[in-house]
């Protein structure tokens, strides 16, 4: 369903046949587009993510980028939390949150160094997607979720500051 494009180093895009959407970045340009025939046909597990693809490509070759993980911790300094998909990141975050710690976010993560060599994390989107079994393993219910659904996917989209209560 996916039909992935490259011209050289320059041009990257992407075609989502199901969503009738581009996705497109011209480097040279710095510009990015995304193209869809209806807002509506677009993945809804795409929500809570949105242009990840065009961050990705437009922070290839920068000092920061995005890092498929979780990050957990608090004043004193945190954990990235990386892995495959379906090995327990979202989870482990989420049960985090529950506990009292913070989160610079789930899933997809802004990484970037300081000064001294140090990786900082930054939030990049403010959702985490959980499934009704580990919302029922971290003790909690999602009444006021959306639902994304799809091949292989159910899970509900929550927000990590209504979770973490803003931490």
């Amino acid at each position: 369903d996916e039909v992935n494009l490259r011209a050289g180093g320059r041009i990257a895009a992407i075609h989502q046949a199901g969503a009738c959407a581009w996705e497109s970045y011209d480097a040279a340009t710095r510009t990015g587009l995304l193209l869809a025939a209806d807002a509506a046909d677009i993945a809804p597990w795409e929500w809570a993510s949105p242009l990840k693809r065009l961050i990705a490509w437009a922070t290839r070759d920068e000092a920061f980028g995005l890092l498929h993980g979780a990050v957990i911790g608090d004043a004193r300094g945190g954990v990235i939390l990386a892995g495959t998909t379906g090995v327990g990141k979202s989870t482990t975050a989420a049960a985090a949150l529950l506990a009292g710690l913070s989160s610079a976010g789930d899933d997809l993560v802004m990484v970037s160094w300081d000064d001294q060599g140090n990786v900082v994390a930054h939030a990049a989107y403010d959702s985490v997607k959980l499934s009704e079994d580990t919302l029922c393993l971290v003790g909690m219910f999602a009444p006021n979720s959306s639902t994304a659904s799809g091949p292989g996917i159910a899970k509900h989209i929550l927000r990590l500051t209504e979770l973490g209560s803003g931490r």
